[in-house]
């Protein structure tokens, strides 16, 4: 597996930590997944799954920490990691040895959730550059998966628990506004 490893910036200047896995026989051809991963670890504990995406799909890949994860700076933030994910886009759209026509978000649990809200953002723009999106065991929002794991905050009075959380994340909501193939991964 040929691999870089790089410093993106996000918009707001904060430096993340990224990977580059891209195939040895012309990664110009290839299809590029930029991986957005889950809430906990780091990139490296991905490895796994990027071996069998890079062997059995022959896909190039490119997999940025979020900020305050892995050796990436700053804090997480609902807006932090949209951008974040926005400069590893940005990356992709310069990188000579990716194929414009051919790149693809890949969002696991809270990375599904931010690669909904970058590919809605996207959608509304001139300078469009995404070919599709998947996501892979996520959730509709924060509030919902809140309720799933803690059923008892469901029966807090009336917006209370939207005030107790931190972070939205309303996927469901930004999904009507992206206009690419979306795939959907769930199971047990």
């Amino acid at each position: 597996m040929l691999y870089q490893e790089m410093t993106l910036e996000a918009d707001d200047g904060i430096k993340l930590q990224a990977w580059f896995l891209y195939q040895a026989q012309h990664p110009e051809k290839r299809d590029t997944i930029i991986f957005l991963h889950e809430n906990a670890g780091n990139i490296g504990l991905r490895m796994d799954y990027f071996e069998i995406l890079y062997k059995h799909l022959d896909v190039n890949i490119v997999s940025v920490a979020y900020r305050g994860y892995s050796g990436s700076q700053g804090s997480p933030s609902e807006p932090g990691l949209i951008m974040d994910a926005e400069a590893a886009v940005r990356f992709c759209k310069n990188e000579p040895r990716i194929n414009n026509d051919k790149v693809f978000l890949l969002g696991r649990s809270l990375g599904g959730a931010v690669a909904v809200q970058v590919a809605a953002k996207m959608s509304q723009s001139q300078d469009f550059y995404l070919n599709g999106v998947i996501v892979e065991s996520t959730f509709t929002s924060i509030s919902d998966m809140a309720d799933q794991v803690f059923p008892f905050l469901a029966k807090l009075p009336c917006g209370l628990k939207e005030k107790m959380t931190k972070l939205k994340w309303k996927s469901v909501e930004k999904v009507p506004d992206i206009k690419i193939p979306l795939l959907y991964i769930s199971g047990d």
